[in-house]
């Protein structure tokens, strides 16, 4: 029994190598698994019979039609400690990029005239699903989701700070004029609480951190608002997206 780990190089990404290799493995009774890597390589580990995992390799050589395999570096392995093949996800094969990119959209999402274009729901879905895919710790990820959301209102502010009155001259306002007087209203009869609570109404994302710039609200007082509520709503819309996934699973 021999276990192998091997590193292949040349046009193997996006050329049908990880089925085509995946498939051979099967047929060949080796346990182990396989993925595509950031690098543009394709790492696999094989565990099984010597002779088949020596013939495996000699076909990674040639690989599928489409691929060309220019170097293979294999190194002996630990066995794996259960049976079958896996297929492993380009995902969970760049599984370190799932917390940067939950920032990244739970920033847009909160970002003033963003908010209003791309849907809650949907950003929320991506999350979620590259959480699961990649299988990936939740806390790291909500994390990150709560810093971009907190850091996405607090840009939110910046700017009503420094345009004023000027804001409604700019897109989306100009286009929907109704936004900023409800979002007023809402601003006023709920004060600081209108940070927290505004983050579960899609339309008055894009005003309320803004009308708090605009308004001067002391920075401080937005702020505790702001870092408070992206915790709470970062847990929230993660824990609901997690719970309707497993539904339709």
């Amino acid at each position: 029994m021999t276990a192998k780990r091997l590193r292949i190089a040349g046009r193997v990404i996006g050329v049908g190598f990880r089925e085509w290799m995946a498939q051979r493995a099967e047929a060949l009774g080796l346990s182990g698994w396989v993925r595509n890597c950031r690098d543009g390589t394709v790492e696999a580990l094989l565990d099984g019979d010597t002779a088949a995992v020596e013939e495996l390799v000699r076909a990674c050589r040639r690989g599928p039609r489409a691929a060309e395999v220019t170097t293979i570096e294999e190194d002996l392995a630990e066995p794996v400690e259960t049976p079958g093949f896996r297929r492993t996800s380009f995902i969970q094969a760049h599984a370190d990029w799932v917390v940067p990119a939950a920032l990244l959209l739970s920033f847009l999402k909160s970002l003033a005239f963003v908010s209003l274009v791309v849907p809650s729901s949907f950003v929320v879905a991506i999350i979620v699903s590259l959480v699961e895919l990649g299988n990936v710790p939740i806390w790291p990820v909500w994390l990150a989701v709560a810093i971009g959301a907190a850091l996405g209102d607090w840009a939110s502010y910046v700017i009503g700070d420094r345009l004023k009155e000027r804001v409604h001259h700019y897109w989306p306002f100009t286009r929907y004029p109704d936004l900023m007087p409800r979002g007023e209203q809402f601003f006023h009869r709920w004060g600081a609480m209108s940070v927290v609570l505004c983050r579960f109404f899609s339309p008055l994302r894009a005003t309320v951190p803004l009308l708090c710039g605009i308004f001067e609200m002391p920075p401080l007082v937005f702020q505790i608002a702001n870092w408070i509520s992206a915790v709470i709503w970062a847990g929230v819309v993660l824990g609901i997206g997690a719970g309707v996934l497993r539904l339709f699973r």
